[in-house]
């Protein structure tokens, strides 16, 4: 019997080395890569300058209205607090508009478009990061 226990040793820790052995192979070496990239953001203005006639450029100018929407709500308790909290910050003309069961926290009422993004801008720096400019036709 202890000669039993003696190979049940004996084998158990040549089955351990062989084991240790084997997976210390090259096999599965791991390089290391260095990859450097810079990464860019780039802003592209959508307003392009056109040259126009006269009585064109006036007719286009007339004919939009600018405003800056600061947020958008489905419950209306929701847009309460939004809308008196605007208030208090913006100072402006902040107003709501409808659609369906959206209510859109809009503020101004610009008669061009670089009057709203210098609004927008404004806007930004006091929190309203998903601020963006809404064009309605007059």
């Amino acid at each position: 019997m202890l000669k039993f226990v003696k190979l049940n040793i004996a084998l158990s820790f040549l089955t351990a080395f062989l084991l240790i052995w084997g997976c210390s192979s090259g096999e599965y070496e791991i390089n290391k890569y260095k990859v450097d990239y810079e990464e860019k953001i780039i802003k592209v203005d959508t307003i392009r300058k056109i040259t126009l006639k006269e009585e064109i450029k006036e007719t286009i100018k007339d004919s939009y209205n600018f405003s800056v929407q600061i947020g958008a709500f489905v419950n209306p308790a929701n847009l309460d607090r939004f809308f008196e909290r605007a208030k208090d910050i913006l100072s402006e003309n902040v107003y709501y508009e409808q659609t369906a069961n959206l209510f859109k926290v809009r503020v101004g009422n610009f008669s061009n478009r670089a009057e709203a993004l210098k609004f927008l801008e404004f806007a930004k720096s006091k929190g309203y990061f998903d601020a963006f400019v809404i064009a309605k036709k007059k």
